[in-house]
């Protein structure tokens, strides 16, 4: 039998990448479960951010029976509130000070989305989940 070639187009790009000044760094192993543990957490903390105390049960209950105003006002507030927490999420799991890149003229809106594919890249990501499709038998 013939040993498959890897195609080595997919794999990282290295240990590390600058872009507008913040270093994107490889991760360890280590880091990754943090983060998902950070993950698990964060679902119960966005819903006490956007529901003010409640918890995740308790929220997703109050989203069934919101109609007409309410339900808007929501909306707005969830927009307002989950992209500040995503990049809270981001920048602690790049190692990078979200409050810095808030202000940073530099990045602005297609930046950030340009310093997340770099991590993406840098760590291997689609790689790694094309690998835990065709190990869950779906790829």
């Amino acid at each position: 039998m013939r040993k498959k070639k890897e195609d080595v187009s997919e794999l990282s790009i290295g240990s590390s990448v600058t872009l507008y000044g913040y270093e994107i760094k490889k991760l360890p192993i280590g880091a990754y479960l943090r983060a998902l543990g950070k993950i698990s957490g964060a679902k119960e903390e966005l819903a006490e951010r956007i529901f003010d105390g409640l918890t995740l049960t308790e929220a997703i209950g109050k989203l069934n029976t919101m109609k007409g105003s309410e339900l808007a006002d929501f909306l707005v507030y969830f927009v307002e509130t989950a992209p500040k927490a995503a990049l809270e999420f981001v920048c602690e799991l790049l190692g990078i000070d979200a409050e810095k890149i808030k202000e940073d003229e530099k990045v602005g809106l297609t930046g950030i989305f340009e310093i997340v594919d770099a991590f993406i890249e840098v760590n291997g990501l689609k790689k790694f989940y094309r690998l835990c499709k065709k190990m869950a038998g779906r790829g």
